[in-house]
């Protein structure tokens, strides 16, 4: 299997509880509404990819709004955006804190749609309270696979940490030319550049600073979040996920498909060709059209 480490998964037949892996300390996430115009179905959350945020997910969550009819919430997972900094960051946590925001909102069921690690965090929670999900949208990413290409990526990130930051004198647009140059010595890819960039913010004193704690991020990511915890392979989910992958990405071999059914008996697989690991940014036409079409289906 080029450029991807593989893992087997076995026993997949008999649920278990995952409450051992989580101790308390949920926190409230920040989040932007997108009101619906009816209550056709159940509301959506969007959980974005590692060093993500909201934002970024605007043009999505709104085009959905309209074409799904039902509510959206556009969250800052930990450790990004708005939400905030804790020093632990696993998938057990990022569920308790999905827990929370559905809990708060009174929401008896949401349908959820994650991209990378949120994409990961989606299928851990509706492995772990699979009664609180109607239905789920996982963009780019395998439960079954770890790709070596995210090695680069947390590469990149310690590239982040280590950029100069700008004077105080520059505005934010120069500002991020001033780090983007320093960042394209290392990082060949503009949208990895692009997504660590949004990132960048002026403090009240006028100096810059990175908002996501990436100092946490990177501290052990292959033992707290690149991979689900081994304790997922023994359940299961059988309410309708969509797997949406790049067709130029590498986070998605075919050969996952096969065990991913396992996990998830109903799954549903589709291809936007032309986008790699970002089919967000790199075609929301395609990619809106595809969730839309999904969330609808009755």
């Amino acid at each position: 299997m080029k450029g991807v480490a593989a893992r087997t998964i076995f026993g997949l037949r008999r649920p278990i509880n995952l409450n051992s892996q989580f101790s308390s300390g949920a926190i409230s996430m920040a989040f932007k509404a997108y009101e619906g115009t009816s209550d056709c179905g159940s509301p959506l959350v969007a959980l974005h990819a590692l060093l993500g945020s909201k934002e970024e997910w605007d043009r999505i969550c709104r085009g959905l709004s309209e074409r799904s009819s039902r509510s959206i919430f556009a969250t800052d997972l930990r450790n990004h955006g708005e939400s905030p900094h804790c020093p632990e960051h696993d998938y057990p946590r990022l569920a308790e804190d999905l827990k929370l925001f559905l809990d708060q909102r009174g929401m008896g069921k949401a349908s959820l749609l994650g991209h990378s690690m949120g994409g990961n965090t989606a299928m851990y929670f509706s492995l772990k309270y699979p009664q609180l999900v109607d239905k789920v949208i996982v963009v780019d990413i395998s439960p079954v696979s770890v790709p070596l290409i995210l090695k680069s990526m947390f590469n990149s990130v310690t590239h982040m940490l280590n950029a100069q930051m700008p004077s105080q004198a520059l505005s934010m647009a120069d500002a991020r030319v001033h780090i983007d140059d320093q960042l394209a010595k290392h990082i060949k890819e503009a949208n990895v550049r692009r997504h660590l960039l949004n990132n960048l913010i002026r403090k009240p004193d006028g100096s810059f600073a990175w908002r996501a704690n990436s100092s946490t991020l990177v501290r052990d990511p292959y033992a707290n979040f690149v991979t689900l915890p081994a304790k997922c392979f023994e359940c299961k989910f059988d309410g309708s996920i969509l797997f949406l992958n790049g067709g130029d990405s590498t986070f998605f071999p075919e050969t996952d498909r096969s065990p991913i059914l396992q996990l998830f008996p109903n799954a549903e697989f589709q291809t936007i060709q032309g986008a790699g690991h970002w089919p967000h940014l790199q075609k929301p036409y395609e990619l809106l059209r595809a969730c839309a079409d999904f969330l609808n289906k009755s």
